[in-house]
């Protein structure tokens, strides 16, 4: 988040960082049903650990747990990561150790995504329609009318023009107001200039 905000927003963003380690085991009273057949904590059942004043909430769970009618350990969490439309209130994701492992700081560009372009969209300040992160076969480049490498790439093999390319791609755009609908391919989609610099879920310097 330090490296990729600053530069996707033109340095009008520049987030800073606090961890909070919590040794108490997460509890029937903090973890919701995650609407795929799991369970994950989220914004209201963690209420109480989360300290007040910040912009975003990314809740790191292990979703590990022990199935006492098969006798073993089963992941109850059925999906690598969550974020909860919270509107102009803190983000909110929770995201899964083991789809860190799986999927490096893509994850967290891929989740914290949905939250900013649901705060924005809620906010009036990105143009409308919201940018839609699972679906980047939707979508084209604004200014170019490219479509986007449909693969995930890494920072140890960076795919130019794909999903999660820094310098080029569909997260990029889209945190970067050049993206556009097929439909639409003129018309500029994602988090604008003017977006970044209204502050937002990531507050101004």
């Amino acid at each position: 988040m330090n490296t990729d905000i600053p530069s996707w927003s033109g340095g009008r963003q520049n987030p800073a960082v606090s961890i909070k380690t919590i040794d108490t085991p997460l509890s029937g009273a903090t973890l919701v049903a995650d609407g795929y057949g799991g369970w994950t904590p989220s914004p209201w059942s963690t209420k109480a650990d989360q300290d007040p004043g910040f912009d975003s909430y990314i809740v790191l769970s292990q979703p590990y747990g022990w199935d006492f009618g098969t006798n073993s350990t089963d992941n109850i969490a059925h999906v690598g990561g969550l974020t909860w439309n919270t509107g102009t209130d803190p983000l909110f994701s929770e995201i899964e150790v083991p789809a860190i492992d799986a999927y490096g700081r893509n994850v967290f560009k891929h989740e914290w995504g949905h939250g900013i372009t649901s705060d924005y969209d809620a906010a009036g300040t990105a143009p409308k329609p919201m940018v839609d992160n699972h679906h980047p076969e939707d979508y084209v480049n604004c200014r170019t009318h490219k479509p986007y490498v449909l693969q995930d790439g890494s920072d140890a093999n960076p795919i130019p023009n794909s999903i999660f390319n820094d310098s080029s791609g569909f997260t990029h755009d889209y945190y970067s107001g050049l993206t556009a609908l097929k439909s639409s391919p003129t018309h500029c989609t994602g988090i604008t200039r003017a977006a970044w610099a209204s502050g937002g879920p990531v507050t101004k310097r």
